[in-house]
């Protein structure tokens, strides 16, 4: 009879013992699983910010090459205003001053075409 009831107390103690690991798995697959989804959501988020980093800097660039254009079309206005002033002063009438305007002029032309 002690033989009996001691093997119906181990047999008791496995499947009661079993039974709570069972229990502890299932919860730590589950939390696996949830980490697992944000993981894969950082992933995504880091991708993103691959991307926008990447449109930053080309919208950066733009910006650059925009103001540079920008600068370059203020100079062209006053070196053609000032190629204007040039030949239309009253100075341009003489020779010498003729003689010194041209040169004058076709740099401010060559400067500008830079």
């Amino acid at each position: 009879m002690k033989k009996g009831l001691l093997t119906v107390l181990l047999a008791s103690l496995v499947l009661v013992g079993c039974q709570n690991y069972d229990d502890q798995f299932d919860d730590l697959n589950a939390q696996i699983s949830a980490l697992k989804s944000q993981v894969d959501g950082l992933s995504s988020l880091s991708g993103q910010v691959s991307s926008l980093s990447g449109t930053i800097s080309g919208l950066q660039a733009g910006i650059s090459a925009a103001q540079a254009a920008g600068a370059a079309a203020t100079a062209a206005t006053g070196a053609a205003a000032v190629t204007s002033n040039l030949s239309s002063n009253s100075f341009n009438s003489s020779l010498s001053s003729r003689t010194l305007i041209s040169p004058i002029a076709s740099k401010i032309s060559s400067l500008v075409a830079i």
